[in-house]
């Protein structure tokens, strides 16, 4: 039996390859950004197979907090020909505030009120 989960998982990936050895299979065309929520499984949904898209989460499955891994991932691949944006109806994202996210991290011990201040998040509409 495992010592912890991440134990577990890790036992559980040991007949995948890793990345480098990889190298040479088809990369994938199509870039997915969707929320990080847990439930969202655009491999579920979209009835994916490994290695036909690359997947991005962000909170809100917002595209502007990603342009700079992006645009990484696009020059050490050079295989994006489409980019889907997934969002969701009533994303928690949409809730939070500044506030919200700053009283979270405050409960932490250590942490400070000018710590808690240098978390921004991104604006969020629907």
């Amino acid at each position: 039996m495992a010592a912890s989960f991440v134990d577990e998982i890790l036992e559980r990936n040991k007949p995948y390859k890793y990345f480098s050895e990889s190298v040479g299979q088809r990369m994938p065309s199509v870039l997915i950004i969707t929320c990080l929520d847990p439930r969202c499984k655009p491999e579920e949904f979209l009835c994916l197979m490994p290695g036909e898209s690359a997947i991005f989460r962000v909170g809100g499955g917002r595209v502007a907090p990603l342009i700079t891994q992006i645009t990484t991932l696009d020059c050490f691949l050079g295989s994006f020909k489409e980019i889907m944006v997934i969002h969701h109806t009533d994303c928690g994202a949409t809730h939070m505030t500044e506030e919200k996210v700053h009283n979270h991290v405050l409960k932490e011990e250590g942490v400070s009120v000018e710590d808690a201040k240098k978390l921004v998040l991104p604006v969020i509409t629907e």
